[in-house]
């Protein structure tokens, strides 16, 4: 298929140091069977990526066991798409750090794991935020990835008419585990909690 070796070097670009998917909107988080997309092998190495079609800011370094990946989660869309505006996750010390359940296939798929507090994110209100079903709420300010530095933020209309800012900037410090660290700031104006 034209094109297909392309889009799996996109896909295992931003693959966990282990290998798995990062959990974003219908992607299992499971190891083994359940993750039909698994691969037999870990990751050499970590590099930093950035899809903003797809809305992804993935930043780390480092080689074979002191490889450190964060994300910065900002997908659009509306079907199959979770409430997770600017969710985060954290590889390091080969494990998830901050996991994400990712989709599933139980009875709880619309009652917790869509849902915005389930995620790693700020919820306004105590309720789910929007999604940017038509991929123009969604913006990415800033992608920086300098070596031992690296820089994302996005701002998001995740809760229109509620919050006049909804905006996540990460920064990853460091060229590998053991001795980056991640540096998050979340700014909301608005809303009553």
């Amino acid at each position: 298929v034209p094109g297909y070796a392309l889009a799996e070097s996109v896909v295992g670009a931003v693959r966990f140091p282990d290998n798995r998917l990062i959990p974003v909107n219908d992607t299992w988080a499971a190891h083994g069977k359940t993750n039909t997309f698994r691969r037999a092998t870990s990751r050499d190495r970590m590099e930093p990526i950035l899809l903003p079609a797809t809305g992804l800011a993935v930043m780390g370094g480092g080689e074979g066991e002191h490889q450190l990946h964060a994300y910065l989660n900002y997908t659009k869309g509306r079907h199959h798409k979770q409430f997770d505006a600017l969710s985060i996750g954290l590889f390091a010390f080969g494990r998830e750090l901050f996991p994400d359940i990712g989709y599933t296939w139980t009875n709880y798929r619309l009652h917790w794991p869509d849902r915005m507090m389930s995620h790693n994110t700020v919820v306004v209100n105590g309720v789910d935020g929007t999604k940017d079903a038509d991929h123009t709420s969604y913006r990415l300010r800033d992608f920086v990835a300098a070596g031992a530095f690296q820089y994302a933020s996005v701002d998001a209309d995740a809760y229109p008419g509620v919050a006049s800012r909804y905006r996540r900037s990460l920064a990853v410090v460091g060229k590998d585990s053991r001795d980056g660290y991640l540096v998050d700031i979340f700014k909301v104006e608005g809303g009553r909690q």
